[in-house]
């Protein structure tokens, strides 16, 4: 309690000299800064990576497994009903698009209208306007993104061409074999997805092609596919997780997220740098108070307590400070942005996928600021502050 006390004297008495009050200042001003920003650019992270998994896991499926479709009862029997969301048919085959203008590659995703459409991505995608359906005389009836079809001039019921590899009877040879399609309704998911998935009736693509229709797995914790593809596939089944194609671009999202904090954590360790030159500065202001404090009893730790305690509260005040300014102004960042768009004309997130910087805050990463940005400040206090307890009297006094 006494140590409190002393440490909180030394804070907020005035000094004759006042030295080390410029230099606290700028590391309190210096760790409030980085612990600022450091809750601004976590939150613009977590906002593109939480954006990117809904927009994509939305609509790729969390586990996909090839020719064969599984019913509810098989896999609760297997995992039971908490694991899985739900199941649908499935099929996804690449071609390619002919048109006059030059060809595309697609990906085209085989799902079910009438069990899948309704409250999920591709139904938001897709909606109920730009729809077109024409007879079968017309071909298969394919849905693109709104980008390709503007950058090949299509319109809804435009004719053009698929080209799929089939593959011989004998499993030998695959040739090329062309169907007629059309344009039967555009989407925008508003990822990469846009540039080559198309989607059409599974149905119409299982009898195109006459191959078997698969199943589409949507879980309720994506983080569980490849545990569960490995269980189906001791069923003997063949089975696809979005790990397998997306898994190292969000480990690659991460890896910036997580090197961008190691950035601005530096940028804290160089900033708690003062709180050393503040408490140096302080201990000897305080030479002869300290001596004092020793001869009436108490001991090295308490005085090494007052000086960890002073720089403590510099930096748990810095801290605190620096996360509430953080989450403030990450909430009002998407509106900072837009106010500089439509002043200067410029923008960040032009030419891509988002409308505007998305933010979401997370209280574990706050956490974590909180923790390693207190850690560096005690580590850069702690040296100074041993160094106090070590003054002896006799040498102070003299």
């Amino acid at each position: 309690m006494i140590t409190r006390y002393i440490a909180l004297r030394f804070l907020f008495a005035r000094s004759d000299n006042n030295f080390f009050s410029p230099i606290a200042l700028a590391s309190f001003l210096g760790i409030l800064l980085g612990v600022t920003i450091l809750t601004i650019v976590s939150s613009v992270m977590n906002g593109f990576d939480s954006q990117l998994k809904d927009r994509l896991l939305g609509v790729v499926p969390h586990l996909y497994v090839e020719g064969s479709e599984l019913d509810a009862t098989q896999v609760e029997s297997l995992f039971g009903t908490e694991a899985i969301k739900h199941i649908t048919p499935f099929m996804a085959v690449e071609g390619m698009m002919l048109t006059r203008a030059r060809n595309h590659f697609l990906e085209i995703y085989g799902f079910s209208e009438d069990l899948e459409l309704m409250g999920t991505k591709i139904h938001q995608a897709i909606g109920q306007k730009n729809q077109v359906r024409l007879s079968h005389d017309h071909g298969l009836r394919l849905l693109l993104s709104q980008s390709v079809a503007r950058g090949y001039g299509l319109d809804l019921g435009d004719p053009f061409y698929l080209l799929f590899p089939i593959m011989s009877e004998s499993g030998d040879t695959v040739r090329p074999k062309m169907y007629p399609a059309y344009l039967g309704g555009t989407f925008a998911f508003r990822s990469e997805l846009d540039s080559y998935v198309a989607l059409a009736e599974v149905g119409e693509i299982s009898n195109l092609l006459n191959k078997p229709t698969g199943s589409r797995l949507y879980l309720e914790n994506v983080l569980k596919a490849d545990e569960i593809a490995g269980l189906l596939q001791q069923e003997g089944l063949k089975v696809e997780a979005w790990t397998e194609r997306f898994g190292n671009f969000f480990r690659a999202v991460s890896i910036e997220k997580n090197l961008l904090l190691v950035v601005m954590l530096l940028v804290i360790a160089i900033s708690s740098t003062g709180i050393i030159s503040a408490l140096t500065i302080l201990i000897e202001d305080k030479k002869n108070e300290v001596a004092i404090l020793r001869t009436i009893g108490l001991r090295s730790s308490q005085i090494a307590s007052i000086f960890l305690f002073f720089g403590g509260f510099i930096s748990l005040l810095a801290v605190v400070c620096g996360l509430v300014i953080g989450v403030i102004s990450s909430l009002y960042v998407p509106n900072l942005m837009a106010w500089v768009s439509s002043t200067f004309g410029f923008s960040i997130v032009e030419g891509t996928y988002f409308s505007q910087i998305p933010i979401q805050i997370r209280f574990d990463d706050l956490a974590l600021i909180a923790t390693a940005s207190l850690a560096v400040s005690f580590i850069a206090g702690l040296v100074p502050s041993l160094r106090a307890a070590k003054i002896l009297p006799t040498d102070a006094l003299r």
